[in-house]
């Protein structure tokens, strides 16, 4: 498999410091191209929420190149990835929510992350950073954990209304202020000519996706 790929972190219009971390990453495993891209969506304002989603993605970065090569499974599953990351990702919020409490802080980050091999994909995500698939059409893989994403799916709110709510930006879940946050994982097929947008709310709250799918769409 073939991979074209860009990453991109800026400050966005309403800010003046940027708390994003995002990264792609890029080997083989067991003869095949292995790819893994990661968004991390920090707050806690100015330096605590870059140190949180920065601290993620390098910690990422060392589970990609050193321990994921310890999977033998023939061929990768969920299964054998889930346990070999959750493991890693779990030594990851505990060490950040140990280092918040001994500074007295409150650094946190969401994280949405997608590792690309043989035809498959394997996401990751906590928090409201999402994960779009481009092809004919435009399809959200991630679902937020957030108040308004929660009351959208008891349809006590429309999602107009949740894109201007004042708590459209709580999270029901995030790496940093618990010491065991629940991550949701999912696999799929890669179809041909797709592509994967990882994006932070920052991004979702500016744009619709009907204008990202018109912007992106390979076809």
């Amino acid at each position: 498999m073939i991979f074209s790929y860009s990453a991109h972190c800026i400050a966005g219009n309403h800010s003046l410091h940027n708390q994003d971390s995002c990264g792609v990453f890029h080997s083989v495993f067991q003869g095949k191209g292995l790819l893994f891209a990661v968004v991390c969506d920090g707050m806690g304002g100015m330096q605590a929420g870059e140190t949180a989603s920065s601290y993620i993605l390098f910690g990422l970065r060392s589970w990609f190149y050193e321990l994921l090569p310890c999977i033998r499974q023939q061929p990768l599953t969920i299964e054998a990835f889930q346990i070999c990351f959750d493991t890693h990702l779990r030594s990851l919020a505990k060490g950040l929510y140990e280092r918040n409490q001994k500074n007295r802080i409150q650094a946190g980050t969401t994280l949405t992350a997608i590792l690309i091999w043989d035809h498959f994909y394997f996401i990751v995500n906590i928090g409201d950073s999402r994960i779009y698939c481009i092809g004919d059409e435009m399809n959200q893989l991630t679902q937020d954990q957030s108040f308004v994403a929660q009351e959208c799916a008891r349809y006590a709110m429309t999602k107009e209304e949740a894109k201007h709510h004042p708590k459209r930006n709580y999270l029901l879940q995030c790496l940093g202020l618990s010491s065991e946050p629940e991550a949701v994982y999912c696999t799929g097929k890669v179809e041909k000519n797709r592509i994967f947008l990882l994006c932070s709310d920052g991004l979702v709250h500016e744009i619709w996706d009907a204008e990202m799918g018109s912007v992106l769409s390979p076809y």
